[in-house]
């Protein structure tokens, strides 16, 4: 960046506070519309002001950056090199102003400024990306804080106030301080193997075969899952607080473990996985698991908060 563009950003940042010395915001939308427009005549007629109020605006913006903007000397005025340098500033800046003046006209309507969503690993990104593309065009000022965690850890993150709104694949329904509504889908849950894995070729598992095999499971960091691991019947387990670690360690023979359908379905449709049927366990270990929309029910949510609820009650899973 050079000098002169260096002092154009260190100025107009300064608008953001309420101090920018004496060049203004206006000059530098000014030098941006001459700039789109290709003209001080087009940018006049745009911006609705006389011509000579253009070539002033610029003529004082030059002066407040001792560097020429505009070559004038052709029939249509033309970047110079420092305008050249400056323009990309300058686009950054009225960009900084117009967000700001955005996000204070949604603060003004009593819609938040930020969102944390605990999500948990098993909810499918798919469906969570759709929501979430709704939501940024429904709320440009609204920055969400996406957490991806195991059930259990996004259950903590909504009980101590870090998350607003969760997405967990697993009723809370012991816990009377949230609020919760289940979506309209399921995700369906069951066991997989590498297909090169010995477990792959022996029909229905019994548990003294499960037993001579390294079984993941998933356990979150904050022991609130303590006796609840997938799995953790068998002799043998490895445990892991990421599903995508799990996944890949399942994919690569080292073991067997349950995975989502949804994650899977490129390695089932390739034969790198196998779904394993376990005797032990009702169908085999399938089983389909309800998802979630879940609040603390201290405090009504915020606007933003209010229409995401009801987009992911809408929309399924």
């Amino acid at each position: 960046m050079t000098a002169a563009a260096r002092k154009l950003w260190s100025l107009v940042s300064k608008s953001l506070i309420g101090c920018m010395g004496n060049i203004s915001a206006d000059q530098v939308r000014v030098f941006l519309t001459v700039v789109d427009c290709g003209s001080f005549s087009s940018a006049a007629k745009l911006l609705r002001r006389n011509q000579s109020a253009v070539s002033y605006a610029i003529a004082n913006l030059e002066e407040q950056l001792a560097v020429r903007l505009f070559d004038r000397s052709g029939s249509r005025p033309t970047l110079t090199p420092a305008g050249l340098a400056l323009l990309p500033d300058a686009r950054k800046a009225t960009f900084s102003l117009d967000k700001m003046r955005e996000r204070g006209a949604a603060l003004a309507r009593g819609i938040e400024s930020d969102l944390a969503i605990a999500v948990d690993q098993f909810c499918p990104l798919d469906f969570l990306s759709r929501a979430l593309a709704d939501f940024a065009e429904v709320f440009p000022s609204v920055r969400p804080h996406i957490h991806m965690e195991l059930s259990h850890n996004a259950l903590a993150m909504l009980l101590d106030g870090t998350c607003a709104l969760g997405i967990i694949a697993h009723p809370m329904s012991s816990r009377e301080e949230l609020h919760q509504h289940p979506l309209a889908q399921k995700i369906a849950l069951r066991p997989y193997v590498a297909a090169h894995h010995p477990l792959a070729s022996t029909g229905r598992i019994e548990n003294a075969q499960i037993d001579e095999h390294i079984t993941f499971v998933l356990a979150d960091r904050n022991g609130l899952s303590a006796g609840q691991e997938l799995g953790m019947f068998t002799a043998h387990n490895w445990a892991s607080s990421d599903l995508r670690v799990q996944h890949a360690l399942i994919r690569a023979g080292a073991g067997w473990g349950f995975l989502p359908s949804h994650m899977v379905k490129d390695d089932l449709a390739s034969g790198a996985l196998m779904p394993l049927d376990l005797a032990i366990w009702p169908d085999g270990g399938a089983a389909d698991v309800t998802m979630m929309v879940v609040r603390h029910r201290e405090g009504a949510p915020g606007p933003a908060a209010t229409w995401l609820i009801q987009r992911l009650i809408d929309g399924g899973v």
